[in-house]
């Protein structure tokens, strides 16, 4: 057998290599489905908050207490999703109504940055240099100092504030749906039931054969109903026990 015929083993650089990609795509994989974990957790609570703080305000702007109307999670989170798909939907509406002058102001501001780059570039960096070529070793590093404080401060309120508006955010979207959807449920109903639409039909409600409330369902439960009266033209809760509930034809 000749020499060149002998088995070789592997280069021990070239698996080592293999090894570390193999371990770094493993690692990227791992830190991706870390990431999705991490954000599914936080959409959830969002959504959920979200959810809730719409059903309390739709309930608010009917005058009617929430307490009696304790909504499922599966309910929260449909809610939530729709409150999103709601304001979503009219956030693109405005920007489509809107984007013409978005582009304007969008290029305004670019062509007005691009020229405080580039006009008088170079005289300016040179103009800097001259100026600290004759100064002492300690002005440069006592502006840096002070530039960094500066900007530091600056961003503190600045951070603040983005957090403000992000934590604020989920309560803004829940709020303005829920009396949204209140807003346009009660133009619907004032109008008595002789102008059902699909989707909503009056019913009517008896206690001992005799009838206590007639109109369309705001919300229900085990234990409550809420609804809009068309002939007293108000919202009621009215509790269910003893209560027969009759859809009208």
């Amino acid at each position: 057998m000749k020499p060149d015929d002998l088995p070789t083993a592997a280069d021990p650089a070239a698996a080592k290599t293999n090894q570390d990609k193999q371990e770094a795509t493993t690692a990227w994989w791992f830190s991706f489905a870390k990431l999705v974990a991490a954000l599914g957790s936080v959409g959830g609570v969002l959504l959920h908050l979200i959810g809730y703080i719409s059903h309390l305000s739709y309930m608010s702007a009917w005058g009617l207490e929430s307490g009696p109307f304790r909504k499922d999670l599966d309910e929260i989170l449909l809610m939530g999703y729709l409150a999103i798909m709601d304001r979503s939907n009219n956030a693109l509406s405005l920007i489509g109504e809107q984007i013409w002058t978005i582009l304007g102001v969008w290029i305004a501001l670019t062509g007005y940055a691009f020229l405080i780059f580039r006009l008088d570039k170079t005289d300016k960096r040179e103009k800097i240099k001259r100026f600290f070529q004759g100064s002492p070793d300690w002005v440069p590093d006592l502006l840096r100092s002070i530039l960094g404080s500066t900007m530091t401060l600056a961003l503190f309120p600045t951070g603040l504030l983005f957090v403000l508006f992000v934590t604020a955010l989920p309560v803004s979207i829940g709020d303005s749906f829920g009396k949204s959807l209140a807003d346009t449920e009660h133009k619907k109903f004032v109008a008595g039931c002789e102008h059902v639409t699909r989707g909503n039909r009056c019913l009517e409600i008896k206690k001992d054969g005799k009838r206590i409330a007639h109109g369309f369902v705001i919300d229900s439960s085990a234990s409550h109903i809420a609804i809009f009266d068309v002939d007293l033209q108000r919202a009621r809760t009215v509790r269910r026990e003893g209560t027969e509930l009759i859809a009208d034809n």
